[in-house]
């Protein structure tokens, strides 16, 4: 899963990357990082303790802190765009040293706009060489053009594409098509902990207006939280009335935003959680373990976690009766063991 940042000049979101992947970085230099964060899973561990794996793979998350967008109304360059494009969510750092409500979000507004713009001026762009091609004769086309038409009176009326009831049938034309306005939105409201009461219930309010899920921290002080002793850190998170750092919490805010459940592969050699979006199917997750697996798949064997742990393994869930044989067109549910059945 891939978090792609973006924000602003000076709204903190270096920040930001530092306090969730814990890599120190050179403020204000301009250049694309990235991060991976692995996520903690203490049923992962259970399973693994279990099975006596050799070796535990948690998920991870990949984060992309990009170079501060342009609001120049001239959309964002390729590599921008593809950088972002790729991003399962986008996450805008808005705010920074000294934010007021009212900067916070004009700032999330003018980045939420700048995308739609760069979705807008993509489209324009693909509009015109289908219609060229349409003149050469390649009336196969057709529909084409007219589904980027749809999409193009949506962006000119500035909706962003995740929002429009009328893009969702569209969207699911242009899948591989890297459209930045339909991505999931994360806002990051980077303000100092001390405006926490001013900024944060107003920030949120407007996030939710917009379609988008909000997170609100000072990102500095989480940098910086990093590098003191653990025992020391948990004293002045309780002080400060920090429950949890940036990084957990940043990834429950994804996973909930992107509907993610965790799945499970149970081995001595290897004991793997893997995360997939609700709705998955056996054949589609087989396809996140390993390419061969899903172009092998005959049948998935599915333990719930909770019948695996009580029944000590495979053996006990089957004699439990809690053992299943699923077809292709299973969903794949949080917490399952999978194991597939597959033709090499």
């Amino acid at each position: 899963m891939r978090v792609g940042i973006i924000g602003l000049p000076q709204s903190g979101k270096t920040s930001y990357f530092s306090a969730v992947t814990g890599i120190p970085v050179d403020l204000g230099v301009r250049e694309a990082r990235i991060g991976m964060v692995h996520v903690p899973d203490p049923r992962l561990e259970a399973i693994a303790d279990l099975v006596g794996a050799a070796k535990r793979t948690p998920p991870e998350l990949e984060f992309v802190d990009m170079i501060s967008i342009d609001t120049d109304g001239k959309g964002q360059s390729e590599d921008f765009v593809k950088r972002i494009g790729n991003s399962d969510v986008c996450a805008i750092v808005c705010g920074g040293m000294a934010p007021s409500t009212d900067s916070v979000v004009s700032d999330l507004d003018r980045v939420i706009t700048e995308l739609t713009l760069a979705d807008l001026i993509s489209v324009d762009r693909r509009l015109e060489r289908v219609e060229k091609e349409l003149g050469r004769g390649k009336k196969e086309l057709a529909h084409e053009r007219d589904r980027l038409s749809a999409l193009k009176a949506i962006l000119e009326r500035g909706d962003p594409l995740r929002n429009a009831a009328d893009a969702k049938p569209l969207l699911q034309h242009f899948r591989g098509f890297e459209l930045l306005s339909a991505r999931p939105v994360l806002a990051v409201v980077n303000r100092p902990q001390r405006l926490q009461s001013e900024i944060d219930g107003p920030a949120i309010a407007h996030a939710e207006r917009l379609g988008t899920a909000a997170l609100c921290l000072d990102a500095s002080l989480e940098r910086d939280l990093l590098e003191i002793d653990p025992e020391e850190r948990q004293l002045f998170m309780e002080a400060e009335g920090l429950e949890d750092l940036a990084a957990p919490r940043t990834i429950r805010a994804c996973f909930e935003l992107l509907d993610v459940v965790t799945f499970y592969t149970a081995g001595e050699n290897e004991t793997r959680a893997v995360t997939i979006r609700s709705g998955t199917t056996a054949w589609e997750a087989a396809g996140k373990v390993h390419s061969d697996i899903q172009k092998g798949f005959q049948r998935a064997e599915v333990v719930d976690y909770d019948a695996f742990i009580s029944g000590g393994g495979w053996p006990g869930a089957k004699s439990a009766g809690r053992f299943r044989l699923e077809g292709r067109d299973y969903p794949v549910a949080d917490g399952d063991i999978v194991n597939i059945r597959f033709t090499s």
